[in-house]
């Protein structure tokens, strides 16, 4: 059999005529693996697809659950046929149907159920804030941090954007606390953990009770469970990683504005200094890049972090005139 794909969207299609395409050929029973291959090309090609996509199986999965009669009077009148894929008028139907679905309000009401509680959350660069939760939970975001709250009734939601958060969940069995970040999602009913994301990059530490940890796309998804002590780093390069004993202590010493580094180079050092800086360190030479690091530095107190650093090893601090500072060595 050919692994060439034997269906593909046209280029001129928009992101969500092509969704419909694909989530139509997925169900068509001529779905080859050169399609799968190819349509997942498609969803690592940009997030928007992946988001597109899946509103689209969900709004069909949904659907088909639906009294045919409500489905009838949502569209406006008798729901066509499902088009032949062969047809070059499938980029029209299947467009349209998703247009005037939404339009009557079908997406909104299968795909947006109402929340009975929103928040966006944020803290700037170097800020810290502790946010109590209507339910008893409540959150610890770190410096730099974006958010989006939803509560439900029967479950909690978190999508964390970019940044950090210690996550302390009253417990309730029937309305699981879910977060996600990327393509991850960790899901708990009652526990003590935080989630860190930079870029495509994942770090879930559990402080007490467990946590499940899923990654990857949804044909190829990985599940672990994470005991109090333990973590998992994720990332696209590395997949998902498990660390069964981390020192969650010194890992969430930000909580009480410090910094706790053990055996770090000094270029992941500064890396993480910077997260709490508007103005960057720069290292200058690279001979001095891989430097051991091992130290407690107060976050709130930048200029005794410098101090510290050149106590430490043999560098010399120079601030510019935007306010980064660039570090050389004295050898």
């Amino acid at each position: 059999m050919s692994s060439k794909p034997s269906f593909y969207p046209g280029e001129a299609t928009s992101c969500a005529e092509a969704a419909a395409q694909w989530s139509a050929r997925l169900h068509s029973g001529r779905f080859t693996p050169g399609d799968e291959q190819a349509l997942e090309e498609w969803l690592q090609a940009d997030p928007e697809n992946e988001r597109e996509f899946l509103a689209v199986e969900q709004l069909s999965s949904l659907a088909s659950t639906l009294d045919k009669d409500l489905v009838s009077s949502l569209y406006g009148g008798a729901v066509p046929v499902r088009p032949d894929l062969r047809r070059r008028k499938l980029i029209r139907n299947t467009g349209a149907l998703v247009a005037v679905a939404g339009s009557a309000g079908l997406a909104s009401l299968l795909l947006s159920p109402q929340a009975v509680y929103a928040a966006s959350l944020q803290t700037r660069v170097g800020e810290r804030r502790w946010i109590p939760l209507p339910d008893g939970s409540s959150l610890e975001l770190n410096t730099g941090t974006q958010a989006e709250l939803r509560f439900y009734e029967d479950s909690r939601h978190l999508d964390l954007l970019q940044g950090e958060i210690m996550f302390s969940v009253a417990s309730n069995p029937q309305r699981p606390f879910i977060i996600k970040a990327g393509t991850i999602q960790i899901c708990v009913t009652g526990t003590s953990f935080t989630v860190r994301r930079d870029a495509e990059q994942v770090r879930v530490l559990v402080e007490s009770g467990s946590v499940e940890v899923s990654s990857g796309r949804w044909w190829n998804r990985q599940t672990r469970y994470l005991a109090a002590g333990s973590g998992a780093t994720i990332s696209p390069e590395a997949g998902l990683n498990i660390q069964a004993d981390v020192d969650v202590a010194a890992a969430t010493a930000w909580r009480q504005g410090r910094l706790i580094v053990r055996d770090m180079i000094l270029s992941d050092v500064v890396a993480e200094i910077n997260r709490y800086r508007e103005q960057p360190i720069r290292i200058a030479e690279a001979k001095i890049s891989q430097q051991r690091v091992t130290a407690s530095f107060l976050l709130d107190e930048q200029s005794a972090v410098l101090q510290a650093l050149q106590q430490i090893l043999p560098l010399r601090a120079q601030t510019q005139a935007d306010g980064s500072v660039i570090l050389l060595g004295t050898l």
